[in-house]
């Protein structure tokens, strides 16, 4: 059970991996922030 804490996404991860995606692809939209973005970073975006 000391791994439940690891079931939630990490943001900074996603976001590495988003920032990766976008020098690959060479844009990030704004819409692609807002769905990988869990509920309470949007908020604060």
């Amino acid at each position: 059970m000391a791994e439940q804490h690891n079931s939630e996404p990490q943001p900074s991860k996603i976001i590495q991996t988003l920032l990766a995606k976008g020098r690959r692809e060479g844009y990030i939209t704004s819409d692609e922030v807002q769905q990988v973005l869990p509920q309470g970073a949007k908020a604060q975006a």
